[in-house]
């Protein structure tokens, strides 16, 4: 169930990605800039999401009406989803100066060779 929790999640920022882009397009086609191409495929790819985030909203009632047949109880309360930590993403800028210090080898090698760096 938790792993339904964060696909509801995900399509929903997924969502808010595609809503952007159709404003973005709704707007270069209303200035001229534009064919209506790209803002229509947008919008079916919004609906695409639509019926995912709709799927996966049934699959959690599905499961939850499961659990509560099996315990057999009248009413459930809401399973609310786990808090998983947040993953930075990216790559810090000082990662490849921090990567050839710390292991020697034929890249920092390279660049004592050629004159970049200097050996030690």
């Amino acid at each position: 169930m938790q792993a339904s929790y964060q696909m509801l999640d995900l399509l929903q920022q997924t969502r808010d990605v595609v809503d952007y882009a159709i404003q973005a397009h709704q707007s270069k086609v209303a200035h001229g800039l534009e064919a209506k191409v790209p803002y229509h495929g947008a919008r079916a790819q919004m609906l695409a999401v639509d019926k995912q985030i709709a799927e996966v909203k049934g699959q959690i009632k599905e499961t939850r009406e499961s659990l509560r047949a099996l315990m057999g109880v009248e009413a459930m309360p809401d399973i609310k989803p786990a808090s998983l930590p947040q993953v930075n993403t990216g790559i810090p800028s000082t990662l490849s100066y921090e990567l050839l210090r710390q292991t020697p080898g034929s890249a920092s090698d390279a660049l004592v060779c050629s004159g970049v760096a200097e050996p030690g």
